[in-house]
């Protein structure tokens, strides 16, 4: 085998180089998402209007009727469907969040797993009247969704900055 060249061996540094660089870029992703994440959960145990929230959300879906009867017209803009809707739509922000690779799905999973599911249960009869009412099947349909993976163990699905679907 004959000695490497000059020109061989500026490719095999730059083809070196060149994997170092991206795998550096792939790691410091990660970890951002991963402090993104961190920092998402420390705000949900921390935020006095999010923990005022679920406890009424929790106090509401424990009473006679549930959560569905805040679900009604006449009813969106009290204390009580505000407080639901707040809730919904943080869980809502979360799934969109690990779609789009911002929030780490497995981190996330490990410390919210059994509370989500638990607020999706708690929350569906809102949803299903919500969604009847309204026509539209597509409310909070991103929190159900990840409530789905939670139970089946899957993962959700990658999606690319800029598209929707």
């Amino acid at each position: 085998m004959a000695p490497m060249n000059e020109v061989g061996a500026v490719f095999v540094t730059g083809a070196i180089a060149s994997l170092i660089a991206i795998w550096g870029i792939l790691s410091q992703r990660a970890i951002t998402r991963r402090q993104v994440t961190l920092d998402h959960i420390t705000h949900l145990e921390s935020d006095r209007d999010i923990i005022e929230a679920r406890k009424l959300f929790v106090e509401l879906a424990k009473k006679p009727g549930g959560l569905a009867v805040w679900a009604e017209e006449n009813k969106e803009q009290t204390e009580q469907a505000l407080a639901i809707g707040r809730i919904l739509n943080s869980y809502e922000l979360i799934s969109i969040g690990i779609q789009r690779g911002i929030i780490d799905f497995e981190l996330f999973k490990r410390w919210h797993k059994t509370s989500a599911i638990k607020y999706w249960e708690r929350g569906a009869p809102f949803v299903m009247r919500i969604r009847e009412r309204l026509g539209n099947d597509m409310f909070f349909h991103e929190f159900e969704e990840m409530v789905d993976w939670f139970k089946g163990d899957k993962k959700p699905p990658k999606r690319k900055p800029g598209t929707f679907f």
